[in-house]
């Protein structure tokens, strides 16, 4: 758990009144054979983004990467603690004796470079026991990076880097911790669960079926029965199993074989979780899939955000969530009770990491508690033929336009030429995850990105976001 407590009180040297605030906390358990970060060493280029931009994309990366070399169990990854200089975000997570060590860092914002956190803190003891709580300061570091003096001053890039150093007693920063890092251990029963369904194999959907009695068997023998039509989710109506979604990414499709490549994933590059904690998007939503870089599914394009509104306006916004986009175009909740607050008609909305995001030109109601829509049969909202909703190819099947790599667009998605810089910035990093020029998803950023922009430059969306 993170308590931040940075005041024009305890910090009152150059406090940012308007902005001050912390990054989503990113973090990792490891072993001893690798150490992410600390005092005397250079930072990494994802700790730097971290420092930097507040961004976790490449640091994720690098974790995923040490995950698949048997260094890393797992990421620890969470939202920001209350989006201002006080406040509190926490984690829950288990951690197994071969990756004892772990590490957590937020970026102070503004600012040129600077974290808090902690790195390589043993959570055994002297003993080889779990140690029952720590309490850590949360001091500043800075990573090396950018030699700006204070917290809003421009960036001046450090040339050569140098290593990480701490803050502590420095200006503007002065004495006092910017408030503490908690960690406790949490005792959990052990608890075995079985299921019965007349003998069927059961399905994600059977859960809201009939004829089928769920047995919950506890370790001490005890046994609930719960019968059929039981609802998981918390409430009476709504879209309880995964919605029967449908959508194309263009840059990613291959008309020839009517699906969408899946470089990524061949390439074991896609997160185990879902990459919208950031701006503009800032979803803090904890979806995850119990895969690594080593072993994430081959069926999986990408991650997307898929929402509800009750209305066309985003301030009707009711559900959000993250889901994985498969090739066939298939769209798979991770969370299957996400959209549960759906109980009656909504506009639905689809939105990737750099291309337009669209909605359904009409609301959708729930039928047996789920949602059946194909957007790749339609095209999408247009704001009556005054925008772009989705872009139809020679096969017939209407895509979402690639192109937009900067997601700042207000007040709606477009393609424009920030989409080119953001292009020309990333223009030949190779291998990499969440980079927002790689239009055709295909890991790269080349010329062939490029020409999708050149292409869809000028295409304006009426979805309001």
């Amino acid at each position: 758990m993170m308590n931040a407590d940075w005041t024009a009180q305890s910090h009152p040297t150059d406090y940012p009144h308007t902005n001050a605030h912390f990054s989503s906390i990113i973090g990792a358990n490891h072993n001893a054979d690798i150490s992410y970060w600390s005092p005397g060493t250079l930072a990494s280029p994802g700790v730097q983004r971290v420092a930097e931009t507040g961004v976790k994309g490449t640091l994720k990366t690098e974790i995923n990467t040490e995950i698949a070399n048997g260094n890393t169990e797992q990421q620890l990854s969470g939202g920001n603690p209350g989006g201002t200089g006080v406040g509190m975000v926490s984690l829950d997570f288990t951690v197994s004796d071969e990756y004892p060590l772990m590490f957590l860092m937020s970026m102070i914002a503004p600012s040129p470079d600077w974290i808090v956190g902690f790195h390589d803190l043993s959570l055994l003891d002297a003993d080889g026991n779990w140690i029952n709580s720590v309490v850590i300061d949360a001091e500043p570091y800075d990573a090396g990076t950018d030699s700006g003096p204070t917290y809003s001053y421009p960036n001046t890039p450090t040339t050569p880097h140098v290593p990480i150093f701490g803050l502590k007693g420095m200006a503007p920063v002065g004495d006092a911790p910017f408030g503490t890092f908690t960690l406790n251990r949490l005792d959990t029963p052990n608890l075995t669960f079985t299921t019965r369904n007349n003998g069927n194999n059961m399905t994600d959907s059977d859960v809201h079926s009939t004829g089928f009695t769920d047995v919950i068997s506890l370790s001490a023998g005890q046994q609930m029965v719960l019968d059929a039509g039981v609802d998981f989710c918390g409430t009476s109506s709504g879209v309880h199993t995964k919605g029967d979604f449908k959508a194309i990414l263009e840059g990613a499709y291959e008309e020839a074989i009517g699906e969408m490549r899946t470089t990524l994933a061949d390439r074991n590059l896609l997160p185990a979780e879902q990459p919208y904690d950031l701006a503009p998007w800032n979803y803090m939503g904890t979806e995850n899939v119990n895969w690594t870089n080593a072993n994430s599914s081959p069926d999986v394009v990408d991650w997307i955000l898929v929402s509800a509104r009750t209305d066309v306006a985003r301030d009707t916004e009711i559900a959000r969530t993250a889901a994985l986009l498969l090739k066939d175009g298939t769209i798979q909740f991770v969370d299957k009770c996400a959209l549960a607050n759906v109980d009656g008609t909504a506009h639905f909305v689809v939105e990737h990491r750099n291309h337009m995001g669209i909605m359904t030109e009409q609301t959708l109601s729930p039928t047996n508690k789920s949602v059946t829509y194909d957007f790749s049969q339609n095209d999408t909202y247009t704001g009556g033929g005054t925008g772009v909703g989705q872009k139809q190819l020679p096969s017939g099947a209407w895509v979402m336009l690639a192109g937009d790599g900067d997601q700042s667009d207000t007040p709606s998605y477009d393609n424009t030429g920030a989409d080119k810089i953001i292009w020309s910035d990333e223009n030949g990093v190779f291998n990499m995850y969440n980079m927002q020029g790689d239009f055709n998803l295909d890991a790269d950023v080349n010329g062939a990105d490029k020409i999708i922009w050149e292409i869809n430059f000028g295409a304006s969306s009426r979805v309001p976001r």
